[in-house]
């Protein structure tokens, strides 16, 4: 259905999405008596601008081309919303455009980046539960996913955190969140 030319245009863009969410990095977290406090959020890097723009230009390509025809390019369009929305700090709107992009079959091989994405929006909307789930299902369906052990280790972290402040005993959360980190270490030294 499409040219080898297209095929590797639209190979290369969905790259440049995943790359360019591996390089997003979240905003350091403090841990007060009135709870969880991010800080401001890392400005994007000349390398993440570059992988972006070079992203938006191969779908404007791809679009004008109605390489996808008009639901798929509207659909890719959307996962570039969530991006954006979560570099300008929009979690809310990150959060929807991620959960409506993971609906849309033409996106099924960004799946699990995209809903890497989601976790991390929904971590800094102290959706914690909700993050953890996200992660969950990505452990049963790329087990071998090392992003997923990131997000979970932080989420994790958070909770004891804040299990900690109410005076709880937050250690087995604390070990949770270890057991992720020790597994990161394990499948990539």
């Amino acid at each position: 259905r499409f040219s080898a030319a297209q095929t590797n245009r639209l190979m290369e863009a969905m790259w440049c999405f995943s790359s360019y969410l591996d390089e997003l990095q979240l905003p350091v977290t403090n841990v007060t008596t009135a709870g969880i406090i991010f800080g401001e959020r890392p400005p994007e890097t000349e390398r993440m601008l570059a992988t972006r723009e070079r992203m938006e230009s191969l779908l404007a390509e791809a679009a004008r081309a109605k390489v996808w025809g008009k639901e798929g390019a509207g659909e890719f369009a959307v996962a570039q919303d969530a991006i954006r929305a979560m570099q300008e700090g929009d979690y809310e709107r990150a959060e929807t455009h991620f959960s409506r992009a993971l609906e849309s079959p033409d996106l099924r091989a960004l799946a699990t980046t995209l809903q890497i994405g989601r976790a991390c929006v929904r971590y800094l909307r102290m959706r914690f539960e909700e993050a953890l789930a996200d992660v969950e299902e990505l452990r049963l369906t790329v087990p071998d996913n090392v992003a997923r052990l990131g997000v979970s280790s932080l989420v994790k972290w958070a909770q004891a955190e804040m299990r900690g402040h109410r005076g709880e005993d937050p250690r087995p959360l604390y070990e949770d969140a270890r057991r992720d980190l020790t597994e990161i270490v394990r499948a990539d030294p």
